[in-house]
């Protein structure tokens, strides 16, 4: 066989294995480009969602008077931070926010969110979940006093007026421990106060 021709057959072959071979190798890295990007879309919803249900534990906890509940959606409040600081971009987060009010307009009947609700998920970063946890005992305890007066004023029976001070005094006692356990002492002689003042109304 002639040389040349030999030297020709050897180049086709060596030309068509390496166009196999770059044609696997795109495929390849097509692949994992998709995965990559599906991965990432992944993780664009899981960050809008988390951004949604923030949105929703802030309303419930703007709106909560019982102080168990405070404690428990603070708590679920400050793991959600944590989650949206660590993935958090700043080229992205703009979008995943519009996403994020979209998906509350549709689950809250087109309901606008509040002010507190849009500057804690437009600047996550900022917000004091510690600070806003205080503030709500603070307006919780404040407004005890004021708000269970006036339920027992509309109260007719005798028998039913001394069964809500037994509550009353119980309910106090539970809040007077979550004060202490979270260091708030100054506002426990306010419960103190209202708490002597429920015994000595059951004592006459």
């Amino acid at each position: 066989m002639d040389f040349t021709l030999v030297f020709i057959l050897g180049f086709l072959a060596f030309a068509v294995f390496m166009l196999i071979y770059k044609l696997k190798e795109k495929k390849q890295q097509t692949i994992t480009d998709y995965i990559q990007q599906e991965e990432q879309k992944l993780e664009d919803n899981d960050y809008a969602i988390t951004l949604h249900i923030l949105m929703c534990k802030i309303e419930d906890l703007a709106a909560s008077n019982y102080l168990p509940e405070i404690d428990k959606l603070s708590n679920e409040i400050k793991e959600n931070l944590k989650s949206i600081v660590v993935k958090y971009n700043a080229n992205k987060h703009p979008k995943l926010v519009v996403k994020a009010l979209q998906e509350y307009k549709f689950s809250h009947d087109s309901d606008t969110p509040t002010t507190l609700q849009l500057s804690i998920i437009e600047q996550p970063k900022k917000f004091d979940i510690l600070a806003f946890k205080k503030q709500r005992y603070t307006e919780v305890v404040n407004n005890y006093a004021p708000y269970w007066t006036g339920v027992l004023n509309s109260l007719k029976r005798q028998h039913a007026i001394i069964n809500r001070r037994k509550y009353l005094v119980e309910n106090v006692d539970m809040m007077i421990g979550l004060c202490k356990q979270n260091r708030y002492n100054e506002l426990i002689p306010i419960l103190e106060n209202y708490k002597a003042e429920q015994q000595k109304a059951l004592e006459q």
